[in-house]
């Protein structure tokens, strides 16, 4: 699948979890099984790569980033706004400020035609009347996973003074906008959030990328501090997605690691990518996936939490009642809600 973080751990921690009121991993922080992995890049090479060389180039310029703005009105053509003018908006017919704002922001590898960009937009527009801003940060997202990684906290503080401006320019609030960010752009979102004046309604952080990335380290990642509310889905962490609970509600669908239907799936492409998949099922076809409030997987196969709250993953607009990690399985293929 076109854009998906495709790396695969040279080296595998089986290290067991540590379950208390939310999920922490010890491999995240304590063990560094991460510096050498096998990096297959989108034209398909591979290579093994030192996560920790000094060879990191970490450049990025406000101008590496643009702006794709679709309404009901433009479903398909997008308005395309450069870096921080954000003038730019007020060009186009179709721009209403009075509308709530989402902006999805893509991940490693990619750019503004990417299949989150692509399903969740088409999620949105087709079920509610919004400005949906699509982020492409390409320039630098197509260079090595550890140049974009280093970028991102740049990307992401370019991409919440663009939402500043615009707050300012069209006298938005935040609870008027709302952010999507998958694998990188998860954290970008987070980086974003962190400096927007008024904080954002949500942060849906789709599979945020794990490589790079500890517990203990918040100023470069998405945490529940970055909007009013921060809503994870964890589709395969331990591998390309994080697998501690790093929102105010984290759902871990299948157990969060491998998902049904993808198999093996040694580089984790197909598990990274459900969690927009989900998604977008959840906000275009009504999906009901229903979760259960549970301190683990294990606890929730075996009914021992049959009794606990229920939430529902994912939404336009997310269950903000709840606080804690929440566990569900889905179907091998679409639908993949159970209900």
């Amino acid at each position: 699948m076109k854009g998906v973080l495709c790396l695969v751990f040279a080296i595998v921690c089986c290290a067991s979890s540590t379950v208390a009121s939310r999920l922490y991993f010890a491999e995240e922080d304590d063990i560094d099984y991460k510096r050498f992995q096998l990096l297959k890049t989108k034209s398909g090479d591979e290579e093994v790569i030192d996560l920790l060389s000094d060879e990191v180039t970490a450049f990025a310029v406000v101008t590496d980033v643009t702006y794709y703005l679709y309404t009901k009105n433009n479903l398909e053509i997008p308005h395309t706004v450069k870096s921080s003018n954000i003038q730019e908006l007020s060009i186009s017919p179709h721009f209403d400020p009075a509308k709530k704002t989402f902006f999805i922001i893509h991940g490693w590898v990619d750019d503004y035609t990417a299949d989150v960009n692509r399903l969740v937009k088409a999620a949105l527009l087709s079920k509610h009347d919004l400005n949906v801003i699509v982020v492409d940060w390409s320039p630098v997202a197509s260079e090595s996973y550890t140049t974009a990684q280093n970028a991102v906290t740049a990307i992401g503080k370019f991409v919440g003074g663009f939402i500043n401006d615009m707050m300012t320019t069209y006298g938005i609030s935040g609870s008027q906008v709302a952010i999507v960010g998958h694998s990188l752009g998860a954290h970008i979102a987070g980086n974003a959030g962190s400096i927007i004046r008024s904080k954002v309604d949500q942060i849906i952080g789709l599979d945020p990328a794990a490589p790079m990335f500890t517990v203990d380290n918040t100023e470069n990642r998405l945490d529940p501090t970055d909007a009013q509310y921060v809503q994870v889905i964890h589709t395969n962490g331990r591998f390309l997605g994080f697998s501690s609970s790093i929102g105010h509600a984290d759902y871990y669908p299948n157990g969060g690691m491998i998902q049904a239907g993808c198999g093996i799936d040694l580089l984790g492409g197909c598990s990274h990518a459900r969690a927009f998949e989900y998604l977008a099922e959840a906000i275009g076809n009504g999906g009901k996936f229903t979760a259960t409030l549970c301190g683990s997987y294990s606890d929730y196969q075996n009914k021992k939490c049959t009794n606990n709250a229920k939430s529902n993953m994912g939404s336009a607009t997310v269950d903000k009642s709840v606080v804690g990690d929440f566990f569900l399985d889905t179907n091998s293929g679409a639908p993949f809600a159970q209900g």
